[in-house]
């Protein structure tokens, strides 16, 4: 248990969450996303797929963290880059909302590649990159 604390507290150093944009309805139990706090190696908001040891996180650039305390802009059905950080140089993604799926392959840590949703809601994704896998669940516009 303190090996699980100690790991956590390493893993989610340096960041804050952000607040959900107001359009998030409270049937989408949306995974947090998170802003570097201090001086930030990003720009861009990111989340970590669950559980946050599976190492697996995806950087959102949807739009830029702007204020702390500012609310994060929610992805978008198409056009919107991602970064992938994960174990491996690939992440494997199948999505759904419980009326569409969708499944694809990714690279990790290169410039980004779109991300497209089939439609706007509630989707959760199932994200692995080699034995390590885990799941977040974004809200869609």
């Amino acid at each position: 248990m303190i090996l699980a604390a100690l790991t956590l507290a390493a893993m989610s150093g340096g960041s804050v969450a952000m607040p959900a944009p107001s359009s998030v309805p409270a049937s989408c139990p949306v995974t947090t996303v998170e802003r570097w706090s201090g001086s930030t190696p990003s720009q861009y908001p990111f989340v970590r797929a669950q559980p946050i040891f599976s190492g697996i996180s995806m950087q959102m650039q949807t739009g830029t963290i702007g204020a702390p305390g500012s609310a994060y802009a929610p992805m978008r059905t198409s056009g919107v880059t991602v970064v992938w950080h994960a174990p491996t140089s690939q992440v494997a993604i199948k999505a759904s909302n419980g009326s569409a799926s969708f499944s694809t392959s990714m690279p990790v840590l290169q410039n980004g590649n779109v991300l497209t949703f089939p439609s706007a809601g509630c989707w959760k994704l199932h994200v692995s990159s080699g034995i390590k896998s885990g799941d977040l669940v974004l809200w869609v516009v």
